[in-house]
């Protein structure tokens, strides 16, 4: 069970990273708009982490985390598909911009359900050694923006996009391996204690 959970996770992050780099980029010269307002949109985004973090937490109580994962990773893809796909939308920034900020808040939302779920499968004893594999994984995430920036100098920004989510959804199908290994919350008293870790 914890290398199936650790394995599984590890594999989500891999390619998270090929369009993060870029988008600053993208808005500026494709979107057309001013470095101001590309800074406040990236401001903006964590406004939109915060809260589908807290929706998506809440929604964990009903549906179980995996699936609330799923939820959220789907449609996050499904968001990064139709900014690669539907490019007439690249020059209406009021379209463009709210999609983004929606994909990225689903996107990072489940950052707390997956590490519940590692802490919860993961003894104490054992918890260092698989956060050094998750290390190694991140040096991983941050070489997938290498193949992305290839991806958009050779074929543009849409190409790259695509890519990335076609990974990323491979990705997320792996969280139904976890189906019968996480249980859902609801199903069983929760009993606070103080070795437990805290997620906001």
């Amino acid at each position: 069970y914890q290398r199936r959970v650790h394995g599984t996770l590890s594999e989500c992050l891999f390619f998270f990273g090929m369009t993060i780099k870029f988008f600053p980029l993208f808005f500026q010269n494709v979107v057309k708009l001013s470095p101001t307002t590309v800074s406040l949109i990236f401001a903006l985004s964590t406004v939109s982490i915060a809260f589908f973090s807290a929706a998506v937490q809440r929604i964990s109580v009903y549906t179980g985390r995996v699936w609330a994962y799923l939820l959220s990773q789907v449609t996050g893809v499904a968001l990064l598909f139709v900014m690669a796909f539907v490019e007439r939308l690249w020059l209406v920034p009021h379209v463009i911009v709210p999609i983004f900020l929606v994909r990225t808040g689903l996107m990072n939302a489940p950052t707390a359900l997956q590490q519940s779920v590692l802490m919860d499968f993961v003894p104490k004893t054992h918890r260092g050694r698989w956060n050094a594999v998750a290390s190694v994984t991140s040096f991983g995430w941050c070489g997938s923006a290498a193949v992305g920036g290839v991806l958009v100098d050779h074929f543009g920004y849409g190409i790259c996009f695509s890519v990335t989510a076609f990974l990323q959804l491979a990705g997320t199908t792996l969280w139904f391996l976890l189906l019968p290994v996480v249980p859902r919350e609801r199903a069983a008293k929760p009993q606070p204690s103080e070795s437990d870790p805290l997620v906001v």
